[in-house]
């Protein structure tokens, strides 16, 4: 297992300025039982323990902190994003939200244009099919605040930009909708791949908003459906939903934090 060394112990945040040896060694053991805490934390769900996993989980934290006051948080704002419903207190966190409610960027989002300044590493077919649909996933992203880079990795898992690929259980287009769930989401024809678009990164967002932030519990609620995760309360014990959202972070994450 990797580990995080702490950096110089004697001059984290200026402690060794600030209030002296007892406080810097106070701060010290806080900050390791932190790093502790967010170890077990990315074990739990089989994350790989580095910095970005780290930047992730204190994202999660902070949102989480944010919802227990019951006050909005500071966010980066996406351009031109509509005015949103709040996010950090749903009127019944239980429900999905409306079909056509717009959330506010949570935040992990990223930029507007994360996606295309991102490094060719895919198949040139693969990269060019992500290419041909970069504005639509920025445009769909802001329209219902979820990161882009987010939106990318799930396409890449679930269809690798195939906008007409059929799956063996009948999910259909570039973000696999299945057919009734399309229909809820209020998607006409799942194989037009803006409208599948569309209603993907929407239904992703209620995911986001309906698990409080959490991208692990949000990607397992997309794959294995929310029912399963709130009756697990963590992502369920399936061997398809736990590879699937350990990939999808593993795409996500490198893409993040690794331009």
């Amino acid at each position: 297992m990797n580990s995080i060394p702490l950096q110089n112990q004697n001059t984290i945040a200026g402690l060794s300025t600030t209030g002296g040896a007892a406080a810097a060694e106070a701060r010290i053991k806080q900050l390791q039982v932190l790093k502790a805490t967010l170890t077990q934390r990315a074990n739990a769900r089989s994350l790989p323990i580095n910095r970005d996993t780290f930047k992730l989980l204190l994202e999660e934290e902070l949102q989480k902190a944010v919802v227990k006051k019951g006050t909005p948080a500071t966010v980066p704002m996406l351009p031109k994003a509509p005015t949103p419903l709040n996010p950090f207190n749903p009127p019944d966190a239980k429900d999905a939200v409306k079909a056509n409610s717009k959330l506010q960027p949570f935040p992990f989002a990223g930029s507007a244009n994360a996606v295309k300044a991102l490094p060719s590493v895919l198949p040139p077919s693969v990269q060019a099919r992500r290419d041909a649909f970069s504005d639509d996933i920025v445009k769909m992203s802001q329209k219902y605040g979820v990161d882009p880079l987010l939106v990318d990795a799930v396409i890449r898992q679930e269809s690798g930009y195939q906008p007409s690929v059929v799956s063996r259980s009948g999910a259909i287009g570039l973000m696999q909708l299945m057919p009734k769930t399309a229909a809820g989401l209020g998607v006409e024809n799942p194989y037009d791949p803006i409208q599948n678009m569309e209603g993907g990164v929407k239904y992703l967002a209620q995911q986001l908003q309906r698990f409080g932030g959490n991208v692990s519990l949000a990607l397992a609620a997309y794959n294995a459906g929310p029912n399963a995760v709130a009756k697990y309360g963590n992502i369920p014990p399936y061997a398809e939903t736990q590879n699937y959202v350990r990939k999808i972070l593993k795409n996500y994450l490198a893409q993040k934090y690794n331009p």
